[in-house]
């Protein structure tokens, strides 16, 4: 073989072999995408839920909030009588 013929077949090997060493940082680079991924999917679920106890808190903080809280836990004011329904007939 001539000099050009073994310089193109080194050539060939050397880009070869850079591809093969280099295959393994594109792997962990693709894992590492991957785990980003799902961690921001995490973090909108999050967020999301944190927006819900948020709102939830404030409206439990408000009075009227607190006033429907009482009434569901079957508190009322004072001076309130509460109704009376009357049986049906038989």
């Amino acid at each position: 073989m001539t000099r050009t013929g073994w310089l193109l077949v080194v050539s060939v090997v050397a880009v070869l072999f850079g591809l093969y060493l280099s295959r393994r940082p594109w792997q962990v680079y693709a894992a590492q995408r991957a785990d980003r991924y799902e961690a921001l999917q995490k973090l909108k679920e999050v967020e999301v839920a944190q927006a819900a106890l948020t709102r939830q808190k404030l409206k439990m903080e408000s009075p009227l909030g607190r006033q429907v809280l009482a009434r569901e836990k079957g508190l009322r004011k004072s001076g309130e009588k509460p109704f009376q329904f009357a049986s049906p007939l038989p």
